[in-house]
């Protein structure tokens, strides 16, 4: 269990404080190299680590966006996005339709 690993519940800590914008190299120091890091967080929380932090900093654009409820011009908060296109495109890879259509 995830519980049981104390080092998947650092790296989890770190993803979520950081809310999904983290580098791998820099913000995951726990005491593991990187590739035995993505083993153990892949067999423990059941993918990579990559894919969990794009998951928590696209949940959290939305949840901004849903809070302020202001949709035009998508005000990006500070979520590592480069620019509105790598947005739209993230939105359309996890939500399917882009935030035009869903939007407006």
């Amino acid at each position: 269990a995830i519980e049981s690993d104390p080092r998947i519940c650092q790296a989890l800590f770190v993803i979520f404080k950081s809310r999904g914008n983290i580098h791998l190299a820099k913000d995951l120091n726990i005491g593991l190299s990187r590739r035995q890091l993505r083993r153990l967080f892949n067999r423990k929380v059941g993918g990579s680590i990559k894919t969990f932090s794009r998951v928590v900093r696209f949940q959290h654009v939305l949840n901004t966006m849903q809070a302020s409820q202001n949709y035009t011009g998508y005000q990006l908060p500070d979520a590592g996005y480069y620019d509105q296109s790598h947005f739209i495109k993230e939105f359309k890879t996890f939500y399917g339709q882009t935030p035009s259509d869903i939007f407006t």
